[in-house]
């Protein structure tokens, strides 16, 4: 896997700040702010049929306990494997299978904060907007990028349709090294409301399929 190395902003991604400005992060200025999982405080995606789909999530009382670098990429790989193995289309509207792990590093945001990074693959099955499984599988690429804060982490994860993630890599790497918090933020476990661009009914027929 190749050590991630976008690290400057320019005038291609623009700045989400956090509703209640816990956090800031840069996104593709041709991406679009979407709606995500209901634990999500921020989701941004290439574009409404989208291929490429990020979000931000808060992880209360998940620290990092003086465990090494090594242990904690092997716990989420765990993590994300359970959450593939578990997912139904009855309670998830998709089913996961063929997971690996395919590599994983640790890097720093631009703040100096370290990113515990993990890619991953797997085959996803999804119903459709009627409510049927249409028995179609799509190859993803996934990365979780962990960043430790106190009494919790947050969470970027991405999801990626194999085809396009070679393209959409660089992006990703670099919403990563931009996420960057609040000095004096207080970490919450709820999400908060926040204006989205307007999202096609269909759209969040897919939203509850983010873990």
């Amino acid at each position: 896997t190749p050590t991630p190395s976008v690290s400057t902003s320019d005038s291609s991604f623009k700045k989400y700040t956090d509703d209640d400005n816990r956090f800031t992060i840069e996104y593709p200025d041709d991406w679009v702010l979407a709606e995500g999982h209901r634990d999500s405080l921020a989701a941004f995606h290439d574009y409404y049929d989208w291929k490429t789909s990020a979000q931000v999530f808060w992880n209360d009382d998940d620290t990092l306990d003086n465990r090494s670098d090594s242990k904690v990429l092997r716990a989420i790989e765990k993590n994300q494997w359970e959450q593939c193995k578990d997912y139904t289309f009855a309670a998830d509207d998709r089913k996961c299978s063929d997971f690996k792990a395919v590599g994983s590093d640790v890097f720093y945001t631009n703040d100096n904060r370290k990113v515990y990074f993990v890619k991953m693959t797997f085959t996803l099955e999804w119903k459709n907007v009627s409510g049927k499984i249409t028995g179609k599988e799509y190859p993803i690429v996934s990365i979780t990028g962990l960043i430790y804060d106190g009494n919790g982490s947050w969470a970027l994860q991405t999801e990626s349709h194999e085809e396009v993630f070679a393209n959409h890599y660089d992006k990703i790497i670099h919403m990563m090294k931009s996420f960057s918090l609040e000095p004096n933020a207080q970490q919450q476990t709820q999400p908060t409301t926040k204006s989205v661009t307007a999202i096609p009914g269909w759209i969040k027929n897919n939203a509850e399929w983010w873990a």
